[in-house]
């Protein structure tokens, strides 16, 4: 009878585990989603009262989960442009080499892209974005905001 007891035991602890493993895959997805088609880039709150917009939140959520870089590589390559503003910041961060390359790739982009910085908005072109926001600036200010924030890590 113990032993039936623990094996249950057991089994109980392996789907919870599953299950919670999938909750943080599916709300990840859902943040790669919203980062993907964001259509501003933001490096704290905007608007006077320092709202949070659905992509920044999005955007601390994949910079705070184990596989970080794999998003933001793959958000490079599939995002609009101001989700690759976004996926450049992640890799400044986690692959400064892998960034260096993909700055060169950028610097001379007239894509364009909505930027806002507290109640500021403007548009300006990924490449104005690239040379501005990567003289270091930029990518502190994002992740030094989410970490002054407290915005929750997922793990």
């Amino acid at each position: 009878m113990k032993r039936v007891i623990v094996i249950l035991s057991i089994a109980a602890l392996i789907l919870i585990n599953f299950s919670c493993a999938n909750e943080n895959t599916v709300e990840l997805d859902e943040s790669y989603a919203i980062v993907k088609s964001a259509t501003l880039f933001v490096h704290g709150g905007i608007t006077f009262s320092g709202q949070h917009t659905d992509e920044l939140i999005a955007f601390a959520k994949l910079y705070r989960s184990k596989n970080a870089k794999n998003y933001f590589i793959r958000l490079e390559k599939e995002g609009t442009n101001a989700g690759k503003l976004y996926a450049l910041s992640g890799l400044y961060y986690l692959d400064k080499k892998m960034y260096n390359e993909l700055e060169k790739k950028y610097e001379s982009s007239e894509e364009p892209v909505r930027y806002a910085s507290g109640c500021l908005f403007r548009d300006t072109t990924i490449g104005d974005m690239v040379r501005d926001i990567y003289s270091d600036e930029f990518p502190m200010q994002l992740v030094r905001y989410i970490e002054s924030t407290h915005m929750t890590p997922l793990y």
